[in-house]
């Protein structure tokens, strides 16, 4: 199954993302933030990342940033727990402007979860 990295700064939602992952056969590794992305994407061969928006020291969209340019073909998949409102269709928006494939909004369901990594993994697109 595939590497993916989940970067989430609740340790308690990181463990549940995990967990989920990890009972479907994937290898998932966990950071707090972005802030020490360089070491873990350079020493691992990731296949996805799923990246929370709101962290602190680096937040998602520059977490997504730096992805671009230290692997330019690793799908990213963003996670919000802002509303769907205009203000979760701006959130949306921005993370994919940044390279995001899709963005998933809080509390993500495991069957949602594991559809939308899924599909990136294939390459197809996330409808959100």
């Amino acid at each position: 199954m595939a590497r993916i990295l989940v970067i989430d700064d609740d340790d308690d939602y990181r463990d549940y993302l995990v967990a989920v992952l990890e009972r479907a056969g994937h290898s998932a590794y966990m950071l707090p933030n972005g802030a020490s992305l360089e070491a873990l994407v350079d020493r691992y061969d990731f296949d996805a990342v799923l990246t929370d928006l709101y962290m602190p020291e680096a937040d998602g969209i520059e977490t997504i940033r730096t992805l671009r340019r230290l692997a330019p073909g690793l799908p990213i998949l963003g996670m919000t727990a802002g509303i769907r409102s205009a203000y979760g269709d701006v959130t949306v928006r921005a993370m994919k402007l940044f390279g995001a494939k899709g963005v998933l909004f809080k509390p993500v369901d495991p069957h949602e979860l594991l559809a939308a990594v899924d599909a990136t993994l294939r390459g197809e697109k996330i409808p959100r």
